[in-house]
């Protein structure tokens, strides 16, 4: 009878040891190797880790697995079991974003882009095609090494409360009193790498100047506009 019940006991542990590598490893199994989340939801790994986020300026992970998508962008969370990409939509896109990078060339910019629409040796303009977003144009240093200062987006003032909900949505504000953004820090040294501001920049009512597109290459003011500068934070 004791030899009877000694064999139950040892088969019992057995079989309870086999159920948790068996679940560990389904576990393991069910981490998606990636995952798509519109800005503002959530998803749910359904696996209880020690999980983090290689940025948390993208998107927040806690110990149950639960995603927070918290910017535009993409980034990659992981445990001691696996790993899932994520990648955050935004809901609000209101002009495809410039390129502003330190060392930005005009040659990176046409393989991109294409000719521009008007072009010195300090800008490059391009036309969008659209009455709400007509211009985004790029800044160069007028001497020297010519050196990227940054680039600009035109952008209607009525359109104001989209635009601040687009910028929100890619970057962190930084001062309540102002429009002025920034993106995540992003480097070893924790440094902001770009600012994007929203700017009247003056002239007869205010408005934003668009450079290059007037009689004879001459500048022009809009006064319904905004300027939405996007600029290298080392510049």
């Amino acid at each position: 009878m004791k030899r009877t019940s000694l064999i139950l006991f040892f088969s019992l542990g057995l079989t309870l040891l086999c159920g948790c590598t068996k679940n560990e490893d389904n576990e393991t199994l069910n981490i998606p190797s990636s995952c798509t989340i519109y800005y503002g939801d959530k998803y749910q790994l359904n696996s209880y880790q020690e999980w983090k986020s290689s940025k948390p300026f993208i998107a927040t992970v806690d110990g149950s697995g639960t995603i927070v998508a918290n910017h535009a962008g993409g980034c990659t969370v992981s445990c001691s079991k696996g790993s899932c990409t994520v990648n955050v939509i935004p809901t609000k896109t209101l002009y495809n974003e410039p390129l502003c990078e330190t060392n930005l060339t005009p040659n990176k910019i046409t393989n991109k882009f294409g000719t521009p629409d008007y072009w010195s040796d300090d800008y490059m303009v391009y036309r969008t095609g659209l009455s709400s977003t007509p211009y985004i144009y790029y800044a160069f240093e007028s001497s020297g090494s010519h050196r990227f200062k940054g680039a600009s987006v035109v952008v209607k003032k009525t359109l104001l409360n989209d635009l601040c909900e687009h910028l929100n949505q890619r970057y962190a504000r930084q001062d309540a009193s102002y429009y002025i953004w920034a993106d995540e820090y992003v480097n070893n040294a924790n440094e902001i790498t770009k600012y994007v501001g929203i700017r009247e920049d003056g002239g007869i009512g205010g408005g934003a100047m668009i450079p290059l597109i007037g009689p004879n290459n001459t500048s022009m003011w809009y006064t319904e506009y905004y300027r939405v500068t996007y600029e290298p934070a080392n510049y």
